[in-house]
C-alpha cells in the first residue's frame, strides 16, 4: 500500500506530475537563470584553482637544473608581451592582471617546463629494448 502523499510528490513518472509540464520546465529555468545571475555577481574573482594556497605549482625543478635553465626577468617579459598580443590587450594590462592574480611565478614555471621539454628533446637518446624471448616461459628476473 502507497500512502495517497506519495504520489503527489512526481514520483509516478513525468506524465503523472501535479502541475503541467510548461510550469515544471518554466520553475527549472527560472532556477537557472537565478543561479547563475547569483553566481556571476558573487564570484567575479577565481577562487580555485584546484591546489590547497600554501602548496606551490607542481614540484620544483631540481636545483641541477633549474641552476642551468633558469627564467629570466626577459623571458617573462617576452611571455607577457605574447600573452598580450594573443588577447589583443595592451601590455600592461596583461602584466597587472598577471601580478595582481599572483600569476608571475606560474608563467615563470612554464617557460621552465617548455625549456626543460626543449632540453630532454635535445639530450635523451632513446634506445629500444630487445624483444624478450618468443617461448613459453616466464622471462628471468636477475637480482
Amino acid at each position: 500500500m502507497i500512502p495517497g502523499g506519495f504520489l503527489q510528490h512526481g514520483i509516478g513518472g513525468a506524465k503523472d506530475l501535479p502541475l503541467p509540464p510548461e510550469l515544471a520546465i518554466a520553475g527549472a529555468v527560472a532556477a537557472l537563470a537565478v543561479s547563475f545571475g547569483v553566481l556571476a555577481l558573487a564570484w567575479r574573482n577565481p577562487r580555485y584553482d584546484g591546489r590547497p594556497p600554501d602548496r606551490p605549482l607542481g614540484r620544483p625543478a631540481p636545483a641541477w637544473l633549474s641552476s642551468r635553465l633558469g627564467v629570466s626577468e626577459e623571458e617573462v617579459d617576452n611571455a607577457i608581451r605574447e600573452q598580450a598580443a594573443n588577447y589583443n590587450v595592451p601590455v600592461e594590462k596583461m602584466r597587472k592582471e598577471f601580478e595582481e592574480n599572483d600569476r608571475i611565478d606560474g608563467l615563470a614555471e612554464q617557460i621552465l617546463l617548455g625549456k626543460t621539454l626543449d632540453f630532454l628533446k635535445q639530450n635523451v637518446i632513446v634506445q629500444p629494448t630487445p624483444e624478450p624471448a618468443a617461448s613459453g616461459a616466464s622471462p628471468e628476473i636477475k637480482s
